[in-house]
């Protein structure tokens, strides 16, 4: 059964803040200590829940096809 979140409850990334001397595995695991879930934080106002298909078009591929 999944339970509602309340939007407060979540990381705002903008608040998020990475020490780029680090190492790059030390910046993501700071990264991820920080924001807890990657796949469900906040932007504002905006609640974030990021999801991917086994097979569907790579992120990379959406932006380039939303900018042209």
């Amino acid at each position: 059964m999944r339970t509602a979140i309340n939007i407060n409850e979540l990381v705002d990334i903008r608040d998020v803040q990475v020490d780029r001397t680090q190492s790059q595995p030390e910046r993501i695991n700071e990264f991820r200590q920080q924001i807890k879930d990657p796949h469900l934080y906040r932007c504002g106002g905006i609640k974030i829940n990021a999801k991917f298909a086994t097979n569907g078009k790579s992120i990379e591929d959406c932006l380039r096809s939303s900018v042209t």
